[in-house]
């Protein structure tokens, strides 16, 4: 039986990421065991760092349902902290058994990297599935109500599951020894405060970011007043006057530049009206966001879930004290980078979707969100130079020499309607009534402005950094 197990094993230590990590941990139930990225050593691509750092910067000014923000489905029910780690076993015992895909063995698996990589490879949108100490009452473990975990399923949710890997295990004469219980927050959960501790520390080392971290609260998990409390008490402990009440009002209308300017860098937000606080409430329900979407209709109809483009895309007038209220738009268990048509994160880019949410999200995916600067013609660490819009449709140098002070006389030039950055016309002398000089600061804008230019390089008033010029 042992040596089965020595052949078998070898096939199944590492998982199905794709990071060069040069440093992993194994963890294990039983025989089954996976060979992880350690938290904090996923690496990542300079160029594609320094893309999304420009976008930001782009943004700075714009109001939150105007920014891109990459995010995860069940961003903390990752391999990083023992969810899952049956899955390349499991796969190999049940050839047949839809691993890697969404929601995996019954206890949400989704991901593979720990929260703290995920901020590293550029996402700010972040799902954190909380649940309450009740999950051991069954087993008669203490029922600690007010006690707040990370994890998304409270008991094993897949007892098929749990009854074919055995019997399929013993057909090979393979002793699993597992805990089948570690399919579930009665064997795999995370304390709360200290997967925001996490988050802060991440924060603490990058004082120009925001995130928003969406709390999937389970049922009865923050419904009594001690456990509301209990929740917020970590999250005030840990994040303190950095967290945006609802008392603040609508957070969507304000730029990052005017968050930080006020000190608030993180936004709580949950899908249920679940929480039953006391004190001043700490997060907003409904979510931020109200279109959830499997799909969006191609570039240039953006049609989602048949509700038109300009429903939800904010305007370029929104702000603070519009009347106007949009949403952000959210892609729940998105593509990959591979991925073609409706579910293409370039297509999403393009139709200017603020969240796209996939599942086992990989290094190599983020680049799909550059959606601003072209590889061959730009590169992070430039502070000289003009910028301009290139054939290829996306924003790169056109002259290496001159400072960025000078670039602003440069023509042609792009010129966008005063009040509706969808409409774009380019120019050589002065832009028309009606028109203002402008740069795009959404994927759909830049797409509207690289139609116009119908194949010419453009000008645009930006610094090699993101800066607006």
């Amino acid at each position: 039986m042992r040596v089965l197990n020595a052949l078998l094993l070898p096939l199944l230590v590492h998982g199905r990421d794709t990071a060069n990590c040069t440093q992993r941990t194994k963890m294990c139930n039983g025989v089954m065991c996976d060979d992880l990225c350690n938290i904090g050593t996923v690496p990542t691509d300079p160029w594609v760092d320094g893309g999304m750092a420009f976008i930001r910067e782009l943004q700075r000014n714009e109001p939150l349902v105007r920014t891109t923000m990459i995010g995860t489905h069940n961003s903390a029910i990752t391999q990083a902290y023992g969810f899952g780690i049956e899955q390349d076993y499991i796969s190999t015992l049940l050839p047949h058994y839809p691993v890697y895909t969404s929601d995996n063995l019954g206890e949400g698996v989704c991901n593979t990297f720990s929260l703290l990589d995920q901020l590293r490879m550029g996402l700010r949108h972040l799902e954190i599935d909380i649940n309450s100490g009740y999950f051991n009452v069954p087993f008669k473990g203490p029922a600690e109500l007010d006690k707040i975990y990370v994890c998304h399923s409270p008991i094993p949710l897949d007892p098929v599951l749990i009854v074919q890997a055995d019997a399929a295990a013993k057909e090979k004469g393979i002793d699993l020894g597992w805990n089948a219980t570690k399919l579930s927050c009665i064997g795999t959960n995370v304390p709360y405060k200290k997967m925001l501790l996490e988050i802060k520390g991440w924060m603490d080392a990058n004082p120009e970011e925001i995130v928003i971290l969406y709390l999937d609260a389970k049922p009865e998990s923050v419904s009594l007043k001690s456990q509301c409390k209990s929740a917020y008490d970590d999250m005030e402990a840990v994040f303190g006057n950095m967290i945006w009440a609802v008392e603040e009002g609508d957070p969507r209308g304000y730029s990052r530049e005017q968050m930080l300017r006020m000190g608030k860098r993180v936004i709580f937000e949950d899908h249920d009206n679940g929480f039953k606080a006391d004190s001043r409430d700490l997060v907003f329900v409904p979510a931020l966001w109200n279109h959830q979407m499997g799909s969006v209709a191609q570039f240039p109809d953006c049609t989602i879930e048949g509700e038109a483009f300009d429903s939800w895309y904010a305007p370029v007038t929104y702000n603070a004290s519009s009347k106007i209220k949009k949403s952000l738009v959210r892609g729940l268990g998105w593509g990959r980078k591979g991925d073609v048509g409706t579910r293409s994160i370039a297509n999403a880019m393009d139709c200017a979707v603020n969240i796209l949410s996939p599942n086992y999200v990989q290094p190599e995916d983020i680049e799909s969100y550059v959606w601003a600067v072209d590889r061959a013609a730009w590169r992070p660490g430039l502070t000289s130079g003009c910028m301009g819009v290139l054939p290829s449709g996306k924003m790169g140098i056109v002259d290496t020499g001159p400072p960025t002070s000078e670039c602003t006389a440069r023509t042609p030039m792009a010129c966008r309607k005063v009040e509706d950055d969808t409409q774009w016309v380019v120019e050589n002398a002065k832009c028309p009534a009606g028109y203002v000089k402008a740069v795009p600061t959404t994927g759909y804008a830049l797409k509207k402005l690289a139609l116009a230019a119908n194949g010419q390089t453009v000008y645009v008033d930006v610094a090699p950094d993101g800066r607006l010029l």
